[in-house]
């Protein structure tokens, strides 16, 4: 590491699944390195495919958080010795506990700090927000009053912000960036490979999601769409590329309902360009997003979308124009999409140009960089 760049220390939840925040993670790793020198810092013990990625690029370092008092302590003590140890210029923080975690260094020793708000509350999300009212007004003030900005992902996660924002001058939204050159370099042989993994033929109709295997991604609502139009052709297949601990309970609806052999959940792919290749039409039916890249990638592949109309989904999508929406848990209403593009697939182009169009638009990576390192350089400049 170059020690004349300014360092950013920058804390995330979970080193486990390889989701958005991760994603976003890689993409400053790799985007900011002429600018900037990175080390990261992770609240839960466990680590898995996120870790794995992130390791290869900069270190990383484990808080091992508790959620008792005694585990926050030791937690707090943790981060103080490591800060202290890596000298940050400024701390960009993904997740409310972690923030919580590195406050007392960042006051000591007049350290800024930026927070990220990349996700809507959500029921189904183990975090800060299933806590109560009050306590999550105390995080919400005390992650206010103590960040230099917050950055929200959507205009969805921004309204929801700015309603508990102590300070609103703080706060900006920075669409997710993708590089749409590097979903179009499609290797034919890894298609191929992955064709033949799940059985997959050239004249098969394939249906596609990708996302992690969590409850607030609601792919029951899939499954049972697949079911009711699986009774109407056959020649129609579904793939569920992702992993979490949903899976099981997946798996048992899809044996069931005797879908085992037009339902596949692939697990996690690090081919996905090549997976997404040979989807026909991208399914988004989550209960909660803050922005969706798998949404984003398929538009970039130029897919025909359909999502469920939620915030921010439908920032994403424009009914009818770019892709299409469809009501939240109403399988038979998703089904019968399906079946309506299926019918008229050839007829699709103009979708998915307007869906490419809404990417290059509104989620170019080179932007969404260039508005990280600015405001990176003047929380820094401005210490």
């Amino acid at each position: 590491m170059k020690e004349d760049k300014p360092k950013i220390a920058m804390i995330i939840g979970s080193l486990l699944r390889s989701g958005g925040t991760e994603k976003h993670f890689l993409q400053l790793l790799d985007g900011l390195n002429e600018d900037f020198n990175f080390v990261v810092f992770h609240l839960n013990p466990e680590r898995g495919k996120a870790f794995e990625l992130l390791s290869k690029r900069t270190e990383v370092f484990n808080l091992n958080f508790i959620g008792t008092f005694s585990g926050v302590i030791n937690a707090i003590y943790s981060a103080f010795a490591l800060l202290r140890k890596e000298k940050p210029s400024l701390i960009y923080s993904s997740t409310l506990i972690g923030l919580i975690l590195i406050l007392p260094f960042s006051i000591i020793y007049r350290v800024p700090i930026i927070s990220a708000r990349r996700s809507l509350y959500s029921k189904y999300s183990k975090s800060i927000f299933t806590w109560s009212i009050l306590m999550q007004k105390i995080i919400f003030w005390i992650n206010n009053i103590s960040s230099k900005k917050i950055i929200g992902n959507s205009e969805a996660v921004g309204s929801l912000t700015l309603n508990d924002a102590f300070s609103k001058n703080k706060y900006i939204t920075i669409n997710n960036g993708l590089d749409s050159g590097s979903f179009s370099k499609i290797d034919k042989k890894k298609v191929d490979i992955f064709r033949k993994e799940f059985n997959l033929k050239s004249e098969d109709f394939i249906i596609g999601s990708v996302g992690n295997y969590r409850k607030v991604k609601n792919y029951k609502q899939i499954i049972q769409a697949a079911d009711y139009i699986l009774k109407k052709d056959q020649r129609i297949k579904f793939i569920i590329l992702g992993e979490g601990i949903e899976r099981d309970d997946l798996e048992r609806m899809i044996k069931s309902n005797g879908l085992e052999n037009n339902v596949i959940l692939t697990g996690y792919r690090p081919d996905l360009a090549e997976a997404l290749s040979i989807i026909d039409i991208f399914l988004m039916t989550s209960i909660s997003e803050g922005s969706p890249n798998a949404l984003i990638e398929a538009c970039s592949m130029k897919k025909v979308v359909i999502g469920t109309d939620v915030p921010s989904i439908n920032e994403i999508i424009n009914h009818g124009k770019n892709g299409f929406l469809v009501k939240l848990h109403d399988s038979e209403a998703l089904a019968n999409m399906i079946l309506k593009i299926y019918d008229d697939f050839e007829n699709m182009d103009k979708i998915k140009e307007e869906a490419f169009k809404t990417v290059l638009e509104d989620f170019d990576l080179e932007k969404n960089l260039a508005m990280f390192r600015k405001i990176f350089s003047e929380a820094i400049n401005k210490h």
